[in-house]
């Protein structure tokens, strides 16, 4: 990267008011600066729809940030009648980042979403956008059967595919976290996900002294 750039993991897109239709993107990342002498940056938000049209960009103002320091700067584009992430239709943007330095784009970082919003109570169970929504769900290991642990992109692909062909809409990643291309084709195929971190947490099971 150059000496300027979003940080690993350094952006974090929401949605924070699209339960009464507004379609603000709130972007927050996070701009590091490695080089020996303070940066002035600026931060563009491109959002494309499924099409790859371009339907939102906003610019941040400009912020100084330090040698061998990093700053966090938000920039929320607005998109113009959003259509919804539901596991029926599964609507996905892309939203490009642009760390912009001495009028020069310095680093891109590109990551997907959808518009959605949910409630989960006692009184009425599960809502996905205004929806009174069944989870049907599976319970699942990360692995593919004979072709064990390694995330191959076609078997994931081929697996949830038939999945939801059963009916499910939901899958419970049980007792370890997938690969994160698991989770893109999820968003990409309308399936929501139960992510489970561990199984074990006060004490080992099956004789296991290594467990967390």
């Amino acid at each position: 990267t150059d000496k300027v750039h979003v940080e690993h993991n350094g952006t974090r897109v929401s949605t924070p008011n699209i339960e009464s239709g507004n379609g603000t993107v709130k972007n927050v990342v996070s701009v590091k600066n490695d080089s020996a002498s303070s940066a002035t940056v600026q931060v563009r938000a491109t959002v494309y729809d499924a099409n790859n049209n371009q339907v939102a960009q906003a610019t941040s103002s400009s912020q100084s940030i330090s040698a061998n320091n990093s700053a966090s700067i938000t920039v929320q584009p607005v998109v113009s009648s959003p259509l919804l992430w539901s596991t029926q239709a599964p609507n996905l943007y892309t939203i490009i980042t642009e760390v912009i330095s001495d009028g020069s784009t310095v680093d891109t970082y590109k990551d997907r979403f959808g518009f959605r919003y949910y409630t989960f109570t006692r009184a009425t169970g599960f809502t996905l956008n205004g929806v009174k929504t069944k989870l049907n769900g599976v319970c699942m290991h990360h692995d593919q059967g004979a072709l064990g642990s390694a995330a191959y992109v076609d078997a994931m692909r081929r697996q949830i595919i038939k999945l939801k062909d059963m009916g499910v809409n939901s899958i419970r990643a049980t007792h370890n976290p997938y690969s994160k291309t698991f989770y893109e084709l999820c968003d990409e195929l309308g399936v929501m996900v139960i992510e489970e971190f561990f199984d074990g947490w006060k004490g080992p099971k099956n004789g296991n002294s290594n467990d967390f």
